[in-house]
């Protein structure tokens, strides 16, 4: 801003200036508030117990949109965003010989994949969505409404179609009519909460939960052709491996909820 005027006093001829009023002025305070600064306990919103997310795996079962569930049951067991979901092409799924199966994601801008092996229920919604999925469609979830009279329906699956599913088990008399945190973007928050404390346990470093989550982990990964030599496939297996573990203990105690008088 100073520099500015000053630019403009210099050249008073043009700008018709003659003083710098921009000298005048304070400096900004700085803020004494960190920008990553985590809100306090009370104020932050809590993420989804186990019970919760072990709920919504039951829900799910009961949801009209077939194809929708499933999404959201992969973006809840992989802690990824919806978008990354919705865009998964059929062919980035494939079978190895030590994970079972793995999910190529990317290509990002720098032509880098991330790779997740799949545990038992993300790799069972795969299948099922692949399964399910229509004919010559590229996409694991195609398209289900045009958006356009001229739209050919060749696309993927929106995602909003996640969050009205979700809307759907939120209602009154739904597994989750309590838990106003029920948004697709809790799903992510409800893996990084319950892994973090877990990596130590691991065997882990702090670097294992954004390993799975980041979105920008392409940029150190690997081109498409060695995608199955990944040197960060044993601990992203045993992170995975964990979750699957934990929904299906949060399953156990949704039932038994369910169950009692």
């Amino acid at each position: 801003m100073k520099a500015v005027f000053g630019w403009a006093v210099e050249n008073s001829e043009v700008s018709g200036l003659t003083a710098n009023v921009a000298t005048e002025l304070k400096r900004a305070p700085t803020s004494s508030v960190s920008a990553y600064e985590e809100h306090e306990e009370s104020e932050a919103p809590r993420a989804l117990t186990l019970e919760e997310l072990g709920m919504i795996v039951i829900g799910l079962e009961a949801a009209k949109n077939h194809a929708a569930r499933l999404a959201i049951l992969l973006q809840m067991m992989t802690g990824q965003r919806r978008m990354t979901v919705v865009r998964a092409r059929r062919r980035a799924f494939v079978e190895h010989p030590k994970y079972g199966m793995v999910w190529k994601i990317g290509p990002d801008k720098s032509g880098k994949f991330r790779v997740l092996p799949l545990p038992d229920l993300a790799a069972s919604a795969v299948r099922a969505a692949q399964a399910y999925g229509r004919t010559g469609n590229a996409w694991l979830f195609p398209q289900q409404r045009l958006r356009r009279k001229t739209d050919p329906g060749t696309g993927h699956m929106s995602e909003r179609m996640l969050n009205e599913v979700l809307e759907e088990l939120r209602a009154p008399g739904g597994p989750l009519a309590s838990a106003p945190w029920a948004a697709t973007h809790d799903l992510r928050r409800a893996f990084v909460t319950h892994m973090r404390p877990r990596v130590t346990t691991l065997g882990l470093t702090k670097e294992a939960v954004p390993m799975i989550t980041r979105a920008d982990e392409g940029r150190y990964g690997l081109d498409e052709t060695v995608y199955d030599q990944d040197p960060a496939l044993p601990d992203k297996s045993l992170m995975l491996e964990e979750w699957d573990r934990l929904i299906k203990e949060g399953c156990a105690q949704a039932e038994a909820r369910l169950q009692r008088p």
